[in-house]
């Protein structure tokens, strides 16, 4: 078994209700679930962000050496209601990010190929 070695009391997890919420944390958010809210975003390099997935999807983003970094569970009722571009529009308001700029990684996820039949 191969160790990350990353310390789970600079944690924090999005509570994951299915939405299109998303929230800026920090150290006072450290160690805790953010409650109503399926996206976090942190500019606090000591923070690990995390989400849980099965059959949904998730999203992370980073900007210049992970300064900024996101992550969002994107499931079908968010991404309608636009998670994604929440995520964004957080980014350009608070951050003055431009979209251009984000790196964007779709990690694992189950395929329509992958459902049983």
């Amino acid at each position: 078994m191969v160790s990350l070695k990353l310390n789970p009391a600079k944690l924090v997890c999005a509570d994951q209700i299915h939405s299109s919420n998303v929230k800026i944390v920090g150290a006072s958010d450290k160690d805790i679930f953010v409650g109503d809210c399926d996206g976090l975003i942190t500019a606090d390099k000591e923070i690990i962000l995390g989400i849980f997935i099965a059959d949904c999807v998730p999203l992370l983003m980073s900007y210049r050496c992970e300064e900024l970094k996101a992550v969002i569970h994107i499931d079908w009722k968010g991404l309608s209601a636009g998670i994604i571009e929440n995520s964004l529009e957080i980014l350009q308001r608070e951050f003055c990010v431009r979209p251009e700029e984000i790196k964007v990684y779709i990690g694992h996820h189950i395929r329509a190929c992958a459902v049983m039949k």
